[in-house]
């Protein structure tokens, strides 16, 4: 099909599914909401209101690999926070209540972020990831070899951009399915590489703090630590365990309290998401402390006063909700991230409750620092009153996909099975609509097809 011809397709698609929508009050349940104040901030003032400008500023990112946007206690309102610290540092900010991140893995939401791109430009499994990030190209026959580069290169990272206006750029990573080898160092003038199996939360922790105390004139500070990683799970240093040995069967790596997690068989489901959850809570207290340490020092160098800090996750983690005990599929668990922004120019809490997207963290940071010279992407600032240009709310994984439409969620799985969930009175997803509400879910579905195909036939090239 010719692309003007499924670019006319998909706009048709758009504008019949989104009849039911008519008007930024509708839902997709056919009912009507109150809107918030000026429709995106639970406060007195819209964002797009506020002079959040900052051309001299640092931008910090801090990316916790798998931080659950539930367990923070400044999203969640728990009154035994495992995050007092996070809490604390962040408790005059933006706080994005509900974010979602492009996919529940890794490496898709990771391209998606850094490039802002909707994780549907990056098509390549899972499996062909891994063996590409372990062992490079020469894993792969040449031309699959060589797409994969294509995809990979294909869109300006974050780093690419700020390095262009001005930034001496740095990545702090863990991992393989980030940093040099998914090719996203692209940009960095330093790009330090930090394995799994030897490198502590705490050691990462030792050297961002080396990074911020030299750190000179305008600096993009991107760290992607894998303390919560949940295979291997690491026990943090001095504490007691949390489990008995005859509940789980493990390798245990004394250096680094690292083990891997296999469940007795025995064991009921509920009894293995209480223990994942135990163990969870543990590392991130621990984590929490070490960010503190972080928190001190940027207040020590007075880094606060000329930086952007933001806190997120690429994504969550399953922990046996819905079943799931670890990651890549699109429930809540894995895809309903924290997205925090620290503002020097902020002096109280901002709540905005209005689903948005991950992927516009690069175009919101482009905003506040005045960078020039901006790629078109699939993501949109957030702190913009542009309230006809909001970006999709859609992601995927290898086996499934996702679109969100104010309160209600499609999932489709496998391309065959569907799970439709009113998120507003089921943010764990328990109570699958798709029987009840079967009309709901056609237009959902009709409306992520339309997306696909409007995004990637007005992908841009390489710049």
């Amino acid at each position: 099909m010719p692309a003007n011809a499924s670019l006319q397709m998909a706009a048709a698609l758009i504008a019949g599914a989104l009849l039911f929508v008519s008007g930024s009050s509708s839902r997709a349940d056919g009912g009507t909401d109150s809107p918030s104040v000026d429709g995106q901030v639970t406060g007195s003032e819209s964002l797009a209101a506020l002079d959040l400008s900052c051309p001299n500023c640092n931008v910090i990112l801090l990316n916790i690999e798998l931080l659950r946007a539930d367990h923070v206690g400044l999203l969640s309102g728990s009154t035994d926070s495992a995050t007092p610290n996070i809490d604390s540092f962040f408790g005059r900010s933006i706080v994005f209540e509900q974010a979602s991140a492009p996919a529940g893995e890794s490496y898709r939401s990771n391209l998606a972020v850094q490039t802002a791109m909707h994780a549907f430009h990056y098509d390549a499994d899972q499996s062909v990831i891994d063996k590409f990030a372990k062992r490079g190209a020469k894993a792969l026959p040449p031309e699959e070899a060589r797409k994969m580069v294509a995809m990979l290169t294909r869109y300006p990272t974050m780093a690419e951009v700020l390095k262009e206006n001005g930034y001496h750029t740095v990545s702090l990573n863990q991992g393989i399915r980030a940093g040099e080898r998914l090719l996203l160092d692209r940009g960095f003038d330093q790009a330090i590489e930090w394995g799994r199996r030897n490198t502590s939360f705490r050691d990462t922790v030792a050297d961002l703090g080396k990074r911020l105390s030299t750190a000179d004139g305008k600096s993009f500070i991107l760290y992607r630590p894998e303390g919560l990683h949940p295979y291997p799970y690491y026990y943090p240093p001095d504490r007691p365990r949390v489990i008995q040995e005859n509940k789980i069967l493990y390798k245990y790596r004394p250096r680094f309290g690292r083990f891997n997690v296999t469940f007795n068989v025995a064991l009921p489901q509920p009894e293995q998401r209480k223990i994942h959850r135990l163990i969870y809570r543990q590392q991130l207290k621990y984590i929490d402390e070490e960010l503190g340490k972080v928190f001190g020092l940027i207040k020590k160098e007075q880094l606060n006063r000329s930086s952007v800090i933001v806190l997120y996750a690429n994504h969550g983690s399953g922990l046996g909700d819905n079943g799931v005990h670890r990651l890549a599929v699109s429930y809540q668990s894995c895809i309903h991230v924290p997205l925090i922004i620290y503002h020097p120019k902020i002096t109280r809490q901002i709540r905005v409750s209005d689903p948005v997207a991950l992927i516009d963290l690069a175009p919101t940071i482009y905003e506040i620092v005045g960078a020039s010279n901006i790629p078109q992407s699939d993501g949109h600032s957030l702190i913009r009153d542009d309230s006809t240009n909001k970006t999709d709310l859609i992601g995927r994984n290898d086996i499934d996909e996702y679109i969100r439409m104010d309160n209600m969620k499609l999932i489709i799985k496998n391309a065959v099975q569907r799970e439709l969930y009113d998120l507003r009175v089921d943010p764990h997803e328990n109570d699958n609509l798709i029987d009840s509400l079967p009309s709901v879910a056609r237009r959902l579905e009709a409306i992520l097809l339309a997306r696909k195909i409007q995004l990637l036939q007005n992908a841009p090239e390489r710049h």
